[in-house]
C-alpha cells in the first residue's frame, strides 16, 4: 500500500532527492513529458540504478494522490525504506571478511509480504544478502519492512539491473548460483550449500524466470508428497535456507 508519505512530487524535489543520495524506490515520468531537469533526472536515476517508467497522463493522475499537474510535474518519486548496496562491492568484502557467501536472488518477486518474510528468513538463517532487480521487484517499503520484521534495515539489499546480470556477476566472483524450480534435477541436500553459492528463486506466480534458469548452474526442487501445485515462494526459500543453515552447521 503507498502512502502519501512515500512520494516526492515535483522535478525540482525529485531531483533534490537523488541528489541528497536518500534513497529511491523507483521514479515515475507521465509520457510525452519534456524540458527541464528532465534529462538530469533521468541520467542520475541511471547512475544510481534506480528504475524509471513512463505512465500516460491518465495513469499518472491516478498515482498524484490528487495533486495537479502543477504539483507532480509529470514526475512522481517513490522513496525506499532501505538504502541498496552494490553487488559489486557486497561479495568482495565477504570474502575479505573471510565468510562464505551465501546470497539470495530474487526474480520477479513482486509482493511486499514474501519480499519481507524472505529477507527475515535469509537474515535468521545465516545468509548474507539479497538481490533484487530493477523490474518486476517488490517495492522496499515501509510495509515490506514490517513484514520482514526488521530485517530489511539489517541485511544487505543490492539492486541490479536484472537477475541474470546479477548471476553473471555471481559467478564471476566464484559463486555457484542455483535456481529453485519444480523440475528441478537436484533435491536441496544434494547441492552443496557450504561453499560460496547463491540461490534464485522466481516470482509467486510463474516461478524461475526463462533467462535466469537458463544462466544458473543448476535447478533444486523442493519434493512434495502432497498432490498439489507448489510450495509459496517465502516458504519454499525458507526451505532451502534451512538446508543451507544444516550443512553449514555441520561442515558438509
Amino acid at each position: 500500500m503507498t502512502r502519501l508519505r512515500d512520494l516526492v512530487f515535483g522535478r525540482q524535489p525529485v531531483l533534490e532527492r537523488l541528489n541528497s543520495g536518500e534513497p529511491i524506490d523507483k521514479i515515475i515520468i507521465q509520457s510525452g513529458a519534456s524540458g527541464e531537469n528532465l534529462l538530469t533526472i533521468k541520467q542520475a536515476a541511471k547512475a544510481q540504478q534506480v528504475p524509471v517508467s513512463q505512465v500516460p497522463r491518465e495513469a499518472m493522475e491516478r498515482l498524484a494522490f490528487g495533486k495537479s499537474s502543477r504539483v507532480h510535474q509529470g514526475v512522481i518519486a517513490y522513496t525506499a525504506a532501505i538504502r541498496f548496496q552494490r553487488l559489486e562491492d557486497l561479495i568482495p568484502f565477504l570474502y575479505e571478511q573471510g565468510e562464505v557467501p551465501l546470497i539470495y536472488v530474487l526474480d520477479g518477486i513482486t509482493d511486499v509480504r514474501n519480499f519481507g518474510a524472505i529477507a527475515r528468513t535469509a537474515l535468521a538463517s545465516g545468509a548474507h544478502g539479497l538481490v533484487v532487480g530493477m523490474r518486476d521487484v517488490a517495492r522496499a517499503s515501509h510495509d515490506a519492512v514490517k513484514a520482514s520484521a526488521g530485517a530489511l534495515h539489517q541485511i544487505p539489499v543490492c539492486r541490479e539491473p536484472s537477475p541474470v546480470q546479477a548471476i553473471e556477476q555471481l559467478q564471476a566472483h566464484g559463486l555457484k548460483v542455483y535456481g529453485l524450480a519444480a523440475d528441478g534435477e537436484h533435491e536441496p541436500w544434494e547441492v552443496p550449500l557450504t561453499e560460496p553459492v547463491a540461490l534464485v528463486a522466481g516470482a509467486e506466480d510463474r516461478g524461475l524466470s526463462r533467462e535466469s534458469a537458463g544462466r544458473v548452474d543448476g535447478l533444486v526442487h523442493l519434493p512434495m508428497p502432497g498432490d498439489f501445485d507448489s510450495y509459496n515462494v517465502s516458504v519454499a526459500v525458507g526451505m532451502l535456507a534451512y538446508e543451507a543453515a544444516r550443512q553449514r552447521a555441520l561442515g558438509h
